[in-house]
């Protein structure tokens, strides 16, 4: 890459930087977004700085061939990281993803790196709701002063409308994607819900056991998909109930959707939820609680349902509303692959790479 080169012809490094590879909707996204990244073009390389666990996706990154490099904490990640950018002689992508990510990102930035964030939630409800009213509050207010100072993309339209509308904050809008199947199982049950992901507060799984624990809705099943904090207690509290099953973190969420009728949520707080569109894509309908994130993805396409925040009645009605009606599996996951796969998320960053790249490029060596 020099004065007189074209960007649009030269490989162009990527520097992703992510606390850990631990599997969650943040990583989920980083493996989709480099798995359809144009390879020619592109060189992907993630930087981390926190141990990882027995869920780790490092393994996944590492057969795709992407180099993962692994620092003792956030001080060695920025001294590697300001070394990787002080030896290139081109300009360099520096794509974070979270508030200590992005804390890198903006301390090593130069005027040889794009520095771009993806922010994957609206830090004023996931905070406070994470880590606490006061603290989280402040993570906040901390993680937008650093989105002012570099180029950020939220993961939905809804959570830049919240930002602007919050903070007056400009952002653009990517929207999350996910791998869609050639051909799923038309064998599954009618009467079977599925909850997957982490059981948290914020996920309000809460909401939804008592509900499927009402002797009016034993009729359905409800399959609770992964662990957090509230594992141990949720699944003592309700094993005596015949149709709630828990299942803890599994390797093979995909057979659950595979064989589920619906995918349902009552979470208080979204980015734009993973596990939605993981079960639009083998096109499950699904009923979902009504904040901004749901909103948009039911807004977008004829998906399924949503009921009002702790609103028990509510829910009962569009529950049933929702098991009588005739959806299409494969109308849903064409309809959700137009905007909802990895495919059309990477070509939408690459874009903004490209845009953002030749302008750094013409500013840097002129």
């Amino acid at each position: 890459m020099n004065k007189n080169g074209n960007v649009n012809q030269q490989r162009v490094s990527v520097i992703f930087l992510i606390s850990s590879l631990k599997r969650c909707g943040p990583v989920n996204v980083l493996f989709s977004l480099i798995s359809k990244l144009n390879l020619d073009k592109f060189t992907p390389t993630i930087f981390t700085f926190k141990s990882e666990n027995e869920s780790s996706r490092l393994n996944d990154f590492k057969q795709m061939g992407v180099t993962v490099i692994q620092s003792q904490g956030v001080l060695a990640c920025i001294r590697t990281v300001k070394k990787q950018l002080k030896n290139s002689p081109y300009v360099i992508i520096v794509h974070s993803h979270g508030i200590i990510p992005d804390l890198i990102n903006l301390l090593c930035r130069n005027s040889k790196c794009v520095s771009i964030s993806t922010l994957h939630s609206f830090p004023f409800e996931d905070y406070p709701m994470t880590f606490g009213k006061v603290i989280g509050t402040i993570m906040a207010f901390v993680h937008i002063a650093i989105e002012r100072r570099l180029i950020c993309v939220a993961c939905s339209p809804s959570i830049k409308d919240q930002l602007y509308m919050k903070s007056k904050i400009k952002v653009l809008s990517i929207a999350n994607g996910v791998s869609f199947p050639n051909k799923w199982l038309e064998q599954y049950q009618s009467n079977r819900f599925l909850c997957l992901g982490n059981i948290s507060e914020r996920k309000n799984v809460a909401f939804l056991l008592k509900m499927f624990a009402l002797p009016e809705l034993s009729q359905y099943f409800l399959d609770v998909v992964g662990d957090g904090d509230l594992y141990s207690k949720m699944s003592e509290k309700y094993k005596e109930n015949t149709n709630i099953r828990f299942w803890g973190r599994v390797n093979n969420p995909h057979d659950f959707l595979n064989s589920s009728g619906y995918l349902i949520s009552a979470s208080l707080s979204e980015g734009l939820p993973m596990a939605v569109l993981e079960a639009l894509s083998y096109g499950l309908p699904v009923l979902l609680s009504d904040i901004p994130s749901h909103a948009m993805i039911l807004g977008s396409g004829n998906f399924g349902l949503k009921f009002k925040l702790g609103d028990d009645q509510d829910f009962k009605e569009k529950l049933d509303h929702l098991v009588h009606q005739h959806f299409s599996r494969n109308d849903i996951s064409n309809s959700a692959r137009k905007l909802y796969s990895d495919t059309a998320m990477s070509k939408r960053y690459e874009k903004i790479y490209n845009e953002f790249l030749e302008q750094r490029q013409e500013d840097y060596f002129n």
